[in-house]
């Protein structure tokens, strides 16, 4: 019994006298930022689409308003149609803040593909898609209080639905 006293002095010695060092970290003053586009295209709704400037680690800018890609140029077009995207806002109560994004005008309708140009700061960038998948038709929705699986208690909500059959979906 003696023995683990003094064992267990002897390893609270060394985790209380151990050394420490601070480490001074310069942020790299060469850092060449990207645009991060982000989009997605649900039928009968508006386009809305995120462009944001990455940032050093140790930036002290790092809310949506702080890294919002101002004065791009945006356009998302189909066979019939070219929309010119607008900047605008939505309030995220969540966080309580302001997120800017771009927003078009017309309404993307499934079956159609869509070509989106953006170009900001000399550069263009552009992506295509197609809106082929049907919507699911949401069966039920429930609130569940409590259920456990191998993670322990939780509570949800559960959404029935049909899932159309296919490999493409």
């Amino acid at each position: 019994m003696r023995l683990y006293k003094i064992i267990l002095f002897f390893v609270l010695l060394i985790g209380i006298t151990s050394c420490k060092k601070d480490i001074e970290v310069s942020p790299n003053s060469t850092f060449e930022g990207q645009l991060f586009i982000e989009s997605i295209l649900i039928p009968g709704k508006l386009p809305r689409l995120f462009l944001s400037n990455s940032l050093p680690f140790f930036d002290s800018n790092v809310t949506p308003q702080e890294v919002f890609a101002r004065g791009a140029s945006a356009m998302i077009s189909s066979n019939f149609l070219t929309d010119f995207l607008a900047p605008d806002s939505t309030f995220d109560k969540f966080r309580c803040r302001w997120v800017p994004f771009y927003k078009g005008s017309f309404p993307t309708q499934s079956g159609q593909t869509y070509d989106l140009l953006v170009t900001y700061r000399g550069k263009t960038y552009t992506a295509t898609t197609t809106i082929d998948q049907p919507q699911v038709r949401i069966e039920s929705v429930e609130y569940i209080e409590e259920f456990f699986d191998i993670y322990g208690g939780h509570d949800g909500v559960r959404i029935k639905f049909v899932d159309a059959p296919g490999p493409g979906n």
